[in-house]
């Protein structure tokens, strides 16, 4: 594991001129039935269209590095709150936890409860919800690959892979299993095991979306899948070798065909949200290599034919604009 004492002491961010080089451009609220999509970090998305709200995740906590690494974490009723706010969030349908692991599916059961929401996730999601006192009748398990409407959404479920930490004690605490009972915060942050990773269809009208909230994959299980915009996850792929890169670019981005990709899952998890979202200390990325410019990098010059674009932290933006942004190259 990192040194915590002195990752913690470190507070200076890695600068975010590649990610402020691809940003979108607000467009405040959407016209009735118009889709919008607002990015409240790491992988969690709104989506709405005035009717219908669907977040992801939901992940507001994000408790410091001391806390992460040596003692309980929980989630955050105020700060919860307090995010919840800024984005004008106040009902939403839906709550979908991508997979079980803490920075995913630990706030979800009290965003749920707050917003009036049905917690959608695996068996170990459900789990976290009934450890956080939610009622079974707002916890749903999804068949796999068989579509769920929710509103004016149709949402399909496929499983899919966890990115494969590098770290093998990692690997064998977070990937490849479950959460078998509910789970009660306070607890350490390697309780909130995996359970079922899912890439997420989202059909609304006629656009077609697709959140790969891990950067991970499994080989063929997006054949004949499309999206015309792709959420991706794009955290730790700087660490990993050519080798995984191109294969997580043909199983997910090239099976999808998306025409835009929105990088998700890139800012530090262990910072409060503020009015912009922040990467990674410079001594993780000293210590630990992890770079999410390089990870963006890794996306860029393997998607030459597609529009990149980042969302800006809490503003909403019109889905139809992303559709229509031009394609940026990378910056001189």
């Amino acid at each position: 594991m990192l040194n915590a004492v002195a990752l913690y002491l470190v507070a200076c961010n890695m600068p975010n001129r590649l990610f402020t080089h691809y940003l979108a451009t607000e467009t405040g609220p959407a016209a009735k039935g118009d889709l919008q999509v607002q990015f409240l970090g790491n992988t969690t998305l709104l989506f709405s269209d005035g009717e219908t709200a669907l977040l992801t995740d939901g992940f507001f906590t994000r408790p410091g590095l001391l806390k992460l690494l040596l003692g309980k974490i929980a989630p955050d009723s105020t700060e919860i709150t307090r995010c919840l706010r800024k984005a004008g969030i106040g009902r939403l349908n839906a709550v979908v936890a991508l997979h079980s692991h803490f920075d995913h599916a630990m706030d979800a059961p009290l965003v749920a409860r707050f917003t009036g929401a049905t917690l959608i996730g695996s068996a170990s999601t459900a789990n976290i919800g009934r450890g956080c006192n939610l009622p079974d009748s707002l916890l749903l398990i999804p068949q796999l690959n068989q579509p769920l409407q929710i509103g004016s959404f149709t949402l399909t479920f496929v499983k899919t892979a966890h990115w494969p930490y590098p770290n093998a004690q990692l690997r064998t605490k977070l990937l490849h299993n479950s959460v078998e009972e509910p789970l009660v915060p306070p607890a350490k942050m390697e309780a909130y095991k995996e359970g079922d990773t899912y890439t997420l269809l989202i059909q609304h009208r006629s656009t077609t979306l697709a959140v790969q909230g891990s950067a991970g994959f499994s080989t063929g299980v997006l054949q004949g899948c499309h999206a015309d915009i792709l959420f991706l996850g794009i955290g730790g792929l700087e660490l990993m070798d050519e080798a995984y890169n191109q294969a997580y670019q043909k199983e997910v981005t090239e099976m999808l065909n998306p025409d835009v990709v929105v990088p998700i899952h890139w800012d530090d998890i262990t910072t409060r949200l503020s009015d912009k979202p922040k990467t990674v200390n410079r001594l993780v990325s000293l210590l630990q290599g992890i770079n999410p410019q390089k990870a963006l990098q890794q996306v860029v010059k393997r998607n030459t034919n597609r529009k990149i674009i980042t969302l800006p932290l809490w503003k909403p933006v019109a889905v139809s604009q992303l559709l229509q942004t031009t394609r940026q190259g990378l910056p001189e």
